[in-house]
């Protein structure tokens, strides 16, 4: 029966070292995971500020699209005008060139 006691005390002594073990690995891997979700979060953060200045870089394209996209009507249309001048101013000289004859 002694016997049988100091084997059952061993067993228990045992059991509680494994137990003990046990909860410092899952302590172990509980600080990892917490320092893992930490790690994505602050990756995700960084992910999230690339993903805004890339946007306001995409914004700032297409207004310059737009803003080069209506210097060229301006452009166009001053062109036109000029030549309306021109054709004005050469008819204009025309004329004169025949009131003078």
């Amino acid at each position: 029966l002694k016997q049988e006691l100091i084997s059952c005390e061993q067993e228990l002594i045992s059991q509680r070292n494994l137990s003990q073990d046990l909860q410092h690995k899952k302590e172990l891997l509980e600080m990892d995971l917490r320092e893992q979700i930490e790690n994505h979060a602050n990756e995700k953060k960084v992910l999230e500020k690339d993903l805004q200045d890339k946007e306001r870089q995409i914004n700032e394209f297409q207004n310059l699209h737009h803003q080069l996209a209506m210097k060229e009507k301006i452009e166009e249309k001053l062109r036109d005008e000029v030549k309306e001048l021109n054709d004005e101013l050469m008819s204009t000289q025309h004329e004169l060139a025949m009131l003078q004859s």
